[in-house]
């Protein structure tokens, strides 16, 4: 947290959120300044936070998919047993887009896993190591990182499905079905 006196010329106007911009891992930086009006002083507090959570893609997810599986099982129907080059195109793609989602959604939960079980492991150790600490965790703490943990899983599956749902929604709505 920064505190500081405001220059001259500052406008109060200016305490309020600022959006500073988003990293590749789709962390977004926000500023938030406050002023003191007791004290004089700007006190600004940086927050990130992910830009989409597991909720909202559940929720995007819930509304793609049915899409997507609508488009696609009224094409089969429309094609009957012989299929179209451009049929035949797309039910392969379908399934190997399924295989591919998968196998990436399997492999980030696995990092992820393994990441989150060595930063609780060695938060364990250092408690065990260093009975006399002041700063002990309380098992309300506990368990908030060992939720954030799985939350953090379950998003880091979610997101190579989700990207990949909500990408062939906007496609194939674009997409006539003959």
């Amino acid at each position: 947290m920064l505190v500081g006196k405001p220059a001259q010329g500052i406008n109060l106007s200016l305490a309020g959120r600022i959006s500073i911009g988003t990293d590749a891992l789709g962390t977004t930086d926000t500023l938030f300044i406050h002023h003191s009006f007791d004290k004089g002083a700007y006190m600004v507090t940086r927050r990130t936070r992910k830009s989409k959570s597991v909720a909202v893609k559940s929720a995007e997810l819930a509304m793609a998919v049915p899409q997507v599986v609508a488009h696609r099982i009224t094409r089969m129907a429309l094609a009957g047993p012989k299929l179209s080059d451009r049929d035949r195109k797309e039910f392969q793609m379908m399934v190997n887009e399924k295989h591919a989602a998968l196998t990436q959604a399997w492999v980030a939960m696995a990092t992820e896993s393994v990441r989150a079980n060595q930063a609780i492991a060695a938060s364990i150790f250092t408690a065990f190591f260093n009975p006399f600490a002041r700063n002990k965790a309380s098992a309300s703490a506990v368990a908030a990182k060992v939720q954030n943990a799985a939350l953090g899983v379950l998003g880091k599956g979610l997101a190579p499905v989700h990207r990949k749902a909500v990408s062939n929604a906007k496609r194939l709505a674009k997409t006539k079905l003959r």
